[in-house]
């Protein structure tokens, strides 16, 4: 029997959570950019290292016993579509974000401001009022009631660099500059992971601990709260309009999607890829920053393509939503590692 444990993420300054390509090139400029909100796989990683802390099993990163570190979170990371096991932790689901008070803020979903529609075929389309299509999707963040803007609730720093004295470095490579973000007005990241029922930790005290890149700290804590809004609950309001709507609350990966399997759809995407290791092979867990020495147990996935949280998919009909979700999401391993989260949104049957 599995139970439940929410975890808050408070990160103590700013922090980076890198792109696959950070890095672009303008005459003597290297440009590292972040992220605003960490991939499932960063949380994952975030949550397994936290419960071996909490189990006393990590000391400075130092594995102190792997066989039972690998029967507390399993031996091998995250792969997409891969057979993975993570022992007494059973799943961990979409990320979210939590204001002061502990409300849950989900990325609001693309259809945002559907009520226009276009004539296309003898099919009515939503359009998005007053969409540029030179410039991105607006990317806001809703509990049910209140919907913040992306710039309420992050902020992006710049850093520029010098490291001209540093033997690695040549005139070409000296000078870059590195993109952070804060979270303003007392926000934090949550997470709902289910565990094993003989999973006891040791220390349930708020506890410090590095994610991300630039080894920035964040404090991660227990939350007591029972009562966090659903998803189904948050998002209910977006089920307007006259087409089954599939909103991902979390990335997703579509492998060898076809268009014919929906209607149309209001799609960000991004890069992504994973760093593929065991833990039998490490003697500290921080190798996985790729900076320790074992980093030569690393390596790479391929690149793949995912689809960004809040993006959506339209159907005419409840079935073929259906279908497309039995032949596209319902991927255990990556469900559990906390991708291919959704939503199916019911139309309005006043419409």
């Amino acid at each position: 029997m599995a139970k439940k444990i929410i975890l808050k993420f408070t990160p103590n300054d700013y922090y980076f959570f890198g792109k696959e390509n950070t890095g672009k090139k303008g005459g003597d400029n290297y440009f590292l950019k972040s992220n605003a909100v960490p991939p499932p796989s960063t949380i994952l990683g975030a949550v397994r290292y936290w419960m071996l802390l909490v189990s006393d099993l990590l000391v400075n990163g130092n594995i102190l016993d792997k066989n039972e570190a690998s029967k507390t979170i399993g031996a091998d990371s995250f792969q997409l579509n891969g057979d993975f096991k993570m022992s007494k932790l059973e799943s961990v689901s979409n990320l979210f974000l939590l204001d002061k008070e502990n409300n849950k803020y989900l990325p609001a979903p693309l259809c945002l401001d559907t009520a226009d529609s276009l004539q296309f075929e003898f099919k009515t389309f939503p359009t998005i009022k007053k969409y540029n299509p030179k410039t991105e999707l607006i990317t806001q963040y809703t509990n049910g009631t209140t919907t913040l803007k992306e710039e309420d609730i992050f902020k992006s720093v710049i850093d520029n660099h010098n490291r001209k004295n540093n033997r690695i470095a040549n005139d070409e490579d000296a000078f870059f500059k590195t993109e952070f973000y804060y979270l303003k007005n007392n926000f934090s990241f949550g997470v709902e992971i289910e565990v094993a029922d003989d999973f006891n930790p040791s220390n349930t005290t708020p506890i410090t601990m590095k994610m991300g890149g630039e080894n920035k700290l964040f404090k991660v804590e227990i939350l007591n709260k029972k009562d966090l809004a659903s998803n189904d609950t948050i998002l209910k309001n977006y089920a307007n309009g006259t087409h089954y709507k599939l909103v991902f609350i979390s990335d997703v990966y579509l492998e060898n999607l076809q268009k014919t399997d929906y209607l149309f759809g209001i799609l960000h995407t991004k890069t992504f890829r994973s760093i593929i290791a065991n833990i039998n092979n490490l003697n500290n867990y921080n190798a996985l920053d790729k900076t320790a020495n074992d980093k030569a147990q690393l390596h790479k996935s391929k690149m793949v393509q995912l689809i960004k949280a809040g993006s959506v998919l339209y159907f005419d009909t409840e079935d073929s939503a259906n279908t497309f979700i039995s032949k596209y999401i319902e991927n255990e391993n990556n469900k559990k590692a906390g991708f291919n989260q959704i939503t199916l949104l019911q139309p309005n049957k006043n419409n």
